[in-house]
C-alpha cells in the first residue's frame, strides 16, 4: 500500500510542476525550441536556425531572403511544430490522467475485491491514449514531410534538415490473467502495434 501511494504522489507531483511551469523545456526533442517570437531549430555543428512565427528565417541570426511562397511554407513548418509539442502535451497529460485512475481502482480493489467498473473507465481512458498517440504520429509526419518542401526549396536550411523519414506507430499492451483457483494465476501480455492512421 505505502508504495501504491508513493507512485501515485509522484505522479501527481509531476502533473502539478508541469502545470506550474509553463515556457520550460517546450519543444520537440533536442532539434526544436520555442521561444516568444518563434523556433529555433538546432543542427550539430551549425548556428541555429530561427523561424519567426510570421514565416521569417535567420540563420546565425542573418535573415535569410525567401519569396512569399517559402515563407508560407516556413509558417506552415512553425504551426506544425507547435500543434506537434502540444499533441505530444495531450498524450502526456492522457498518460497522467490514465495513471492516476489506475492507482485510485488499485486501492479501491484493494479495499473492496470490485474491479469491473474500474477496468471499463481504464479501458476507455487507454482508447484516449491511443487516440492521442495517433494524432501525435499524424502531427510528425505532416512536420517531416514540410521540413523535406522546405530544405529543397531553401539550401541554406538543408542541414537543419535532420528529423529523418517519420515512421510512427503505436503499440498497445493488454495483459490477461487467468485464476485457476485462490492463490494461482497466470497472466498472458499481448502487444499489437499499428500504424499510424492517414
Amino acid at each position: 500500500m505505502k508504495t501504491i501511494l508513493t507512485l501515485a504522489g509522484s505522479v501527481l507531483l509531476a502533473a502539478t510542476l508541469a502545470a506550474c511551469s509553463p515556457g520550460i523545456n517546450e519543444g520537440i526533442g533536442h532539434r526544436i525550441t520555442f521561444d516568444s517570437s518563434g523556433m529555433l531549430v538546432h543542427a550539430i555543428g551549425r548556428p541555429d536556425a530561427h523561424i519567426g512565427k510570421d514565416g521569417s528565417l535567420a540563420i546565425n541570426d542573418r535573415p535569410i531572403d525567401t519569396t512569399p511562397e517559402q515563407r508560407a511554407l516556413l509558417k506552415d513548418y512553425y504551426s506544425e511544430a507547435r500543434n506537434m509539442m502540444q499533441s505530444g502535451k495531450a498524450v502526456g497529460q492522457a498518460g497522467v490522467g490514465l495513471a492516476e485512475h489506475a492507482i485510485g481502482n488499485a486501492i479501491r480493489h484493494v479495499f473492496s475485491g470490485k474491479s469491473d467498473a474500474s477496468d471499463k473507465a481504464l479501458d476507455a481512458q487507454s482508447d484516449s491514449i491511443g487516440k492521442a498517440a495517433d494524432a501525435l504520429c499524424l502531427d510528425l509526419q505532416q512536420l517531416v514531410a514540410t521540413q523535406k518542401q522546405i530544405a529543397a526549396q531553401l539550401p541554406a536550411f538543408e542541414p537543419y534538415n535532420a528529423l529523418g523519414d517519420a515512421h510512427c506507430s503505436t503499440t498497445t499492451t493488454h495483459t490477461v490473467a487467468v485464476s485457476d483457483g485462490p492463490g494461482a494465476s497466470t497472466s498472458i501480455g499481448v502487444a499489437a502495434t499499428k500504424p499510424a492512421a492517414h
